[in-house]
């Protein structure tokens, strides 16, 4: 598998390299995730395309990389989870239960359960909810995220859908939002940016 050999370079870069080949490496194990993500034709196969990129994404930060970098490969992360949420989204529910003791016609396929492909519900349900986001909707956000150097979450875009659509215009943040603000508890009142 194509996904073994980017692991092993990151694993084991090799006695002779210098402190600039592990950032080579993860660039180079990015575009990779990105062309398999890009060529995957099965749930499997994106599945492993997103545990990849969720590995490469971990590395990065555990090295200290810039943010850009670990955003390359949450987004090939966030871009597998929402196609396997589409996926997931196209099958037939399974009806679960007991089955019956006539069980009709044999021939008919059963629809795979959850724990069968190896996918936790809750994460079913949010690789779902994350592919309802339109294509434009999901390339704003993206945008926006790395437009304001923030990091890029599978969390950020679950939230956007549960929230509502993106914004045309992300706020400019680095101005104080000017507006008077009172404590609930203590109705102490304040101006100025909230912390």
């Amino acid at each position: 598998m194509p996904l073994d050999v980017v692991a092993a370079s990151i694993a084991a870069p090799g006695a002779d390299s210098n402190p600039s080949q592990p950032l080579a490496v993860l660039n180079e194990g990015i575009q990779r995730l990105g062309l398999l993500l890009a060529a995957a034709s099965s749930f499997d196969e994106v599945k492993e395309v997103v545990a990849g990129a969720e590995a490469l994404r971990t590395f990065a930060k555990a090295i200290g990389a810039a943010l850009a970098v670990q955003n390359d490969a949450a987004e090939i992360k966030i871009r597998g989870e929402r196609r396997m949420g589409a996926e997931l989204a196209k099958l037939p529910k399974n009806k679960g239960g007991r089955p019956s003791k006539k069980t009709g016609n044999a021939s008919l396929p059963v629809s795979p359960k959850l724990d069968e492909i190896g996918v936790a519900p809750m994460q079913a349900h949010r690789w779902q909810t994350m592919a309802r986001l339109t294509d434009d909707q999901f390339e704003a956000h993206v945008a926006g995220v790395k437009a304001r150097g923030a990091e890029l979450t599978s969390a950020g875009v679950h939230r956007l859908v549960v929230e509502g659509e993106a914004p045309a215009e992300w706020p400019d943040l680095s101005e104080p939002i000017a507006g008077t603000y009172r404590c609930p508890k203590c109705r102490h009142e304040w101006t100025g940016k909230p912390r």
